[in-house]
């Protein structure tokens, strides 16, 4: 999953030349789950380039360089020499290849949502929202449509998330304060509370709790 970059920081000149070189591309998401845009600069006193990254269904995706280099030290003409807009309005002419109509997955709309927060200088969260989703979400949800989850399927998984661990680290990998909305919805399915629920009622069978008080006489 690509780490995206505000759009100011690849729109002009000035501002690429701020950004480090590097191999991999700096990405601008275009459409969330489908389209990128992405720009390499691997040496300094050479032109970067523009490539794409589109999204083909089933988890995959195909990067693509865009013909000719970026405007950093040329003036842009619409073929060799690409300024941002051009980049851009190339990377989202349809093609035949864009299957924009594949399913989305649990899996893609995390991407999505993890890029959201990167683009949004929200680094921290996008930290946080990608390892939660690494650890708790992509295993049993992951391949999954999003289309077609259902409330069964969100109610297994969470039970499942809950088995054995704490209210306090549950309620703290789903973003809340506290453990209150936890409990409050899915407190009957903790071990705790079945372990409470069976005590509550089981038969006795007539025995009584040993104990070391005796009466007074």
């Amino acid at each position: 999953m690509p780490r995206t970059t505000p759009s100011e920081k690849i729109q002009t000149r000035a501002a690429r030349s701020r950004l480090p070189q590097r191999r991999k591309p700096h990405w601008l998401c275009l459409r969330p789950g489908q389209l990128h845009l992405g720009y390499v600069r691997r040496n300094a006193d050479q032109a970067g380039h523009w490539t794409i990254r589109r999204y083909n269904g089933g988890g995959t995706y195909k990067v693509a360089r865009l013909p000719g280099v970026a405007d950093d030290f040329e003036a842009p003409n619409g073929a060799t020499v690409l300024s941002f807009i051009q980049a851009q309005d190339l990377a989202l002419r349809p093609t035949p290849q864009a299957q924009t109509d594949a399913p989305m997955t649990v899996a893609q709309a995390m991407a999505d949502y993890v890029d959201y927060l990167q683009t949004s200088g929200r680094e921290g969260a996008a930290v946080t929202a990608s390892r939660a989703g690494r650890l708790h979400v992509l295993p049993q949800l992951g391949g999954m449509s999003v289309q077609a989850l259902t409330t069964e399927q969100l109610r297994h998984w969470l039970a499942a998330l809950m088995n054995g661990v704490p209210m306090q680290v549950v309620s703290e990998n789903l973003g809340h304060a506290d453990t209150r909305m936890v409990e409050r919805h899915y407190g009957h399915l903790a071990p705790s509370h079945k372990r409470d629920a069976i005590r509550a009622g089981a038969a006795r069978f007539g025995l009584v709790a040993a104990s070391n008080v005796r009466p007074l006489r």
